[in-house]
């Protein structure tokens, strides 16, 4: 993984740990806090709230619950099973972070994990409280710095970028405006004629008045209109 230069405020509870080692191996700036949840991690700079449980520390009793589901799958989720104690902490995470996710660490996830993985996203099915799991402290680590790298405002930034790139030049092809004036109902060399005279839908909508066009193409008076109008209505552009 290449260096970070990222800030996180890791919680005290964390800070002796292979999460905390991991974070400072990738070259975040770290810093300990014990003013924040425990076993959370924040990213100041995008608001990403992290919180990590081993899984066995969210059930009542993991021994009695290991063995009931050797026996029985239910095909409900059975939120009984979920620590009252952790769920509180959960919800008031959640709560105050609009980002929030928490991590479930296991070495493994057979029917029990699993069990007690679809009973929390059954509890929080209706929260901002996103759950992801792990198999171990590297790949926590790693799946929260995919996260947090994604969500800092120069990631969104040129994410946005991107996508109205990709907008303008679909906006701008000639198969693309041609189908959209057919969709408006102009016929195939009206389009062409179109396309010829403003190269982008986005130049026909923001001209705003059929004068545009008929000062550029040969396109009878109501045509014009109707193009405007539809695209009025119809924002196709960038």
């Amino acid at each position: 993984m290449e260096p970070n230069c990222t800030p996180i405020v890791i919680h005290e509870s964390l800070r002796d740990t292979d999460i905390s080692r991991y974070f400072s191996t990738f070259r975040f700036k770290v810093k300990v806090s014990d003013r924040t949840e425990k076993n959370s991690i924040i990213f100041p700079k995008s608001s990403l709230a992290v919180i990590v449980y081993q899984i066995q520390g969210i059930v009542k009793d993991w021994a009695v619950g290991r063995k009931d589901s050797e026996c029985i799958i239910s095909s409900k989720p059975d939120i009984s099973i979920l620590d009252k104690t952790v769920l509180s902490t959960l919800s008031h995470f959640a709560s105050v972070n609009r980002k929030s996710y928490v991590v479930l660490l296991a070495a493994k996830f057979d029917i029990h994990e699993m069990m007690v993985f679809t009973a929390l996203q059954e509890y929080f099915m209706m929260s901002n409280l996103n759950i992801l799991v792990a198999h171990n402290a590297r790949e926590c680590v790693e799946c929260i710095t995919t996260m947090g790298d994604a969500t800092t405002k120069e990631s969104i930034l040129k994410t946005k970028e991107t996508i109205d790139q990709i907008s303008q030049e679909k906006s701008n092809s000639t198969d693309y405006i041609a189908n959209a004036l057919v969709c408006a109902g102009i016929d195939k060399d009206d389009a062409n004629a179109i396309h010829r005279a403003c190269g982008s839908l986005a130049n026909i909508v923001l001209s705003g008045n059929k004068d545009y066009l008929l000062e550029r193409t040969n396109l009878e008076d109501a045509t014009a209109k109707h193009v405007i109008e539809f695209f009025g209505k119809n924002t196709i552009y960038h």
